[in-house]
Order: C-alpha cells, then sequence, then structure tokens
C-alpha cells in the first residue's frame, strides 16, 4: 500500500489488488487515494471525478468481502446467504466501474443468481454481456442464455420493484424509494446517514436526495 503517495499511483495500485483478490489492501490503497485528493483538493484542484470513480471502486471490494464472508456460512443460514449473496452482486454488477472490472462483476452476478435461480435477471445480464462478447466466448454465453430460458425466465428471489443501483453504501442494504442521502462530492447514496460528512471518501457533506433534485414541489394555487 502506497503510503502518502499520488492519488492516481493510490488507485492504481488498488485496482493492481483488487484483480488480485486482495480485497483488504485494495480497500487500504483507495483510502490512501482519498487522502492524497484531500491535499489535492485543498491546493485548490477538482477532485469530483477522481472521488466518484473512487468511491465506486470502494464501495465495490465493501460488497465483495461481504460476499466472500457470506461464502463461508454453514448449515441453516446457507441459503439466506446465498440469497443475500445474489442481492450484493446484483448491487455490485450495477456499478459504473471500468469495463473489465464491470464484466467480472456481472459475471460475478450472473454465477450467484443462477445459484438461487433468478433466471430471467440471469437471462439480460448474459444478453448483455453477449452484446459485448469476442466471438470465442459467445457459444458459452449462448449456452447459459439458453439454460435460463428452459427454465422459464422468472426469479425466485427478487422484488420486481428493487433498483439494482440504489444502495446504502453503509449498511448495504437497498434504499428507499423515497428519498436518501447522498455525498456531494463522491456520490455515495445512504439510507439515513447520522454523520455530516461521507464515510466512503471522507471529504463530502450529506445532503437529502431531494434536495438534490432541485426547487421542492409547488402548493396549488386554487386551495
Amino acid at each position: 500500500v502506497p503510503r502518502g503517495a499520488a492519488a492516481p499511483i493510490c488507485f492504481k495500485t488498488g485496482l493492481a489488488h483488487l484483480e488480485q483478490n486482495q480485497l483488504p489492501d485494495a480497500l487500504s490503497c483507495f483510502d490512501e487515494a482519498f487522502l492524497a485528493l484531500a491535499k489535492d483538493q485543498s491546493r485548490g484542484a477538482d477532485i469530483k471525478a477522481q472521488a466518484t470513480i473512487c468511491a465506486q471502486y470502494k464501495i465495490a471490494v465493501t460488497l465483495l468481502r461481504e460476499i466472500l464472508r457470506l461464502q463461508r456460512v454453514q448449515g441453516a443460514s446457507a441459503l439466506s446467504a446465498k440469497d443475500e449473496m445474489a442481492r450484493l452482486s446484483r448491487h455490485l454488477a450495477s456499478l459504473p466501474l471500468l469495463a473489465k472490472h464491470r464484466i467480472n462483476c456481472i459475471r460475478t452476478a450472473i454465477k450467484r443468481n443462477m445459484e438461487v435461480q433468478n433466471y430471467g435477471y440471469s437471462k439480460q445480464m448474459l444478453e448483455l454481456l453477449l452484446s459485448k462478447a469476442p466471438a470465442s466466448k459467445q457459444e458459452e454465453l449462448r449456452g447459459l442464455v439458453d439454460l435460463c430460458v428452459q427454465r422459464g425466465t422468472s426469479n425466485k428471489s427478487i422484488d420486481p420493484l428493487e433498483d439494482p443501483s440504489q444502495l446504502c453504501s453503509a449498511t448495504l442494504s437497498r434504499l428507499s424509494t423515497i428519498g436518501y442521502d447522498v455525498c456531494d462530492l463522491c456520490g455515495a447514496k445512504f439510507a439515513a446517514l447520522s454523520s455530516p460528512g461521507c464515510i466512503i471518501c471522507g471529504m463530502g457533506s450529506i445532503k437529502r436526495s431531494d434536495a438534490l433534485a432541485g426547487p421542492a414541489p409547488v402548493s396549488t394555487p386554487f386551495g
């Protein structure tokens, strides 16, 4: 972990650790990148874009660590752990990461969701991969699409109203559709954060999502 290094070095080292599945080291690198970005910001640099992608990767590593923890669950809880891994992997697949990492996350989501008979979701993600896959991979993906179709393309454990992109970065739970808190710098979302500052980037302020959307609805002039 490059302590005290410039943000691009910390970020790229974090990606290298992530690719080796060294998740604690990856997390430390992304935290170092945020510390470096804070210094850049204090010198007047606009760091919003860097903070945003760094936050997405920090959330990705957090999701992967939780999936890893759930893999070790044994006995009576193993079934609900599988459903939870499938849910976390759907959030993971929706993160706007760099293309090669996003593809790996989508593959994880397909595997985890096929395991719990979410064939509708898996088919949708397989078709997304098919549209981008090289010729050598097409046959394998088509075979998996056919399997989902044979199994009926329904989802055993997905709430039809779920939006995988709406994830609380603190608790990893689904966000309420009514409104949530969001960091004005890195864009991390939270269900309801008691701290005024962002726990992902450590720099941004927390705002209500409806506050970011513009003016409040007007009252009717007709009484």
